[in-house]
């Protein structure tokens, strides 16, 4: 039965490799705790509930720290460094119509202003936020 349980490790181990997720790598443990056992003569079914229960208690009880610890997909980019810049605004901001805005390295982002009030061209703008591809500005 131990051959199962390295089977079931390295097939666990692959499809978290792949995912990146912090799922199947709980059943690789357990395969793993599983397979020192395989050798005490415990019966294949009890080692199958064990591989199931201890699974779903290291899913449910140590995922959730592990994530928050390792940050997975929470990461801070460069983009964020833009908040706090100037820009200038090169098409009017309004209400209800996104403008556009330069930045410094002369790149153009859609804009649209924090507070909803309307911004004219030429304006010099600091941004405030990010929105997916929009800059959120505020007046100076």
């Amino acid at each position: 039965m131990y051959l199962i349980w390295v089977g079931v490790f390295v097939v666990m181990v692959i499809i978290e490799a792949l995912s990146m997720q912090l799922t199947t790598v709980w059943c690789a443990i357990a395969s793993l705790v599983l397979i020192p056992l395989s050798f005490t003569g415990m019966s294949s079914g009890l080692q199958i509930i064990v591989f199931f229960v201890l699974s779903i208690l290291l899913l449910v009880f140590i995922r959730r720290f592990a994530v928050k610890k390792l940050k997975t997909g929470a990461g801070k980019t460069n983009i964020d460094n833009l908040i706090g810049q100037n820009v200038k605004v090169i098409s009017p901001v309004s209400t209800f119509q996104k403008g556009e805005c330069e930045t410094k390295n002369g790149v153009i982002w859609s804009a649209a202003a924090q507070d909803g009030s309307d911004i004219e061209k030429d304006a010099v703008c600091v941004i405030t936020g990010i929105e997916g591809n929009t800059l959120i500005i505020r007046k100076n």
